[in-house]
């Protein structure tokens, strides 16, 4: 009754810190992305999460095989039957919510990424994990700073100068740029 008692709450401890995670994720309103200081590889938080959730369940299953074998009731089968479809339903339900937090992240990123192929450079991708992920989500975000920086820049020049000379400075290299060219010229000042 005791490993009961304690598995059950592992599986309702569990599902529910992982629905969090994802209205945590869902209704993420930051503006600027956190830092990475460490990254947690996605593959080895999946394992240590199927890890758990096998120990836990092959637990339970050792313990009613063992509790079946002391007192081999009929009655008392279809009881561990029971249990251990609900185990197994569970572990399953405790998968899928894994899975979908996993895949909404990815579904963020691409949207956003969508959104700034369309030029929209407004948008930050949030770090709200600390796997790959979130190390994919900075460098995004650095490229959409890149790239925000790149427009900003293209509207200040189309005000001000022509379109070859602004393609000209967009599109040559900086070191090209700082040697400069000699042209010979005159010019005319008339009052």
């Amino acid at each position: 009754a005791v490993i009961a008692i304690i598995s059950i709450g592992f599986y309702i401890a569990l599902g529910i810190s992982l629905e969090v995670e994802y209205h945590h994720i869902k209704n993420y309103q930051g503006t600027e992305p956190k830092n990475i200081t460490q990254i947690v590889p996605a593959g080895v938080k999946l394992r240590y999460f199927l890890l758990t959730l096998l120990t836990v369940d092959l637990l339970v299953f050792g313990l009613i095989w063992i509790a079946h074998r002391l007192q081999p009731d009929k009655h008392d089968f279809i009881g561990l039957l029971f249990i251990s479809t609900i185990i197994v339903c569970l572990s399953c339900y405790l998968l899928y919510l894994y899975q979908r937090n996993f895949i909404y992240v990815v579904g963020m990123q691409v949207n956003i990424l969508n959104r700034v192929e369309e030029g929209r450079f407004d948008v930050v991708i949030p770090t709200v994990s600390d796997d790959e992920l979130a190390l994919l989500a900075s460098y995004h975000n650095t490229m959409i700073e890149r790239l925000r920086d790149r427009d900003r820049l293209y509207r200040t020049l189309e005000k001000s100068v022509g379109a070859n000379i602004m393609n000209k400075l967009l599109n040559t290299d900086e070191q090209i740029l700082k040697q400069g060219q000699t042209y010979n010229v005159a010019i005319l000042f008339c009052d």
